[in-house]
């Protein structure tokens, strides 16, 4: 097994088991989901609405988990499905970032978006490194196959 293949092993599972821990978020009690709304937007009421997208997310970010653990375990198998996350996360940041720009001046004033910088920040590192460690395994792959 090659360098690049056990660090986009364990950049998979990691991501993978961190994105499980969301599982946590969609079976909470609802007081712990007020509790928590009101510490990122004050004043804001966790009814319905808020319920159902806060605890819809967490249960996206579970199922992501489990395809990331999942992928690891068969880096060349799954490179397709892989690479298709890598360029998400690439296009979800993009569409972050040009929403925020044009608000940036009260955002900026809030701690949670600094918060939610520091995950793209984080998600931006994790796409470019899992596009590096294929790019490698690719070299790897087609120098090995040379005669």
């Amino acid at each position: 097994m090659s360098c690049a293949e056990k660090w986009l092993k364990f950049l998979l599972r990691l991501n993978g088991v961190l994105a499980i821990m969301a599982v946590v978020a969609v079976v909470m009690p609802h007081a712990w989901l007020e509790w928590c709304v009101s510490k990122v937007e004050p004043g804001l009421h966790a009814g319905f609405i808020v319920a159902y997208l806060a605890r819809s997310l967490s249960m996206f970010f579970v199922l992501v988990g489990v395809f990331m653990v999942i992928f690891a375990s068969d880096v060349t198998r799954y490179r397709v499905p892989i690479t298709c996350v890598a360029v998400w996360v690439f296009l979800a940041i993009l569409c972050f970032g040009s929403y925020s720009y044009a608000h940036l001046p009260e955002l900026a004033k809030l701690w949670f978006f600094w918060f939610v910088v520091a995950d793209a920040c984080w998600s931006l590192l994790f796409a470019a490194a899992i596009l590096l460690c294929q790019r490698r395994l690719r070299h790897t792959a087609a120098v090995d196959a040379r005669p």
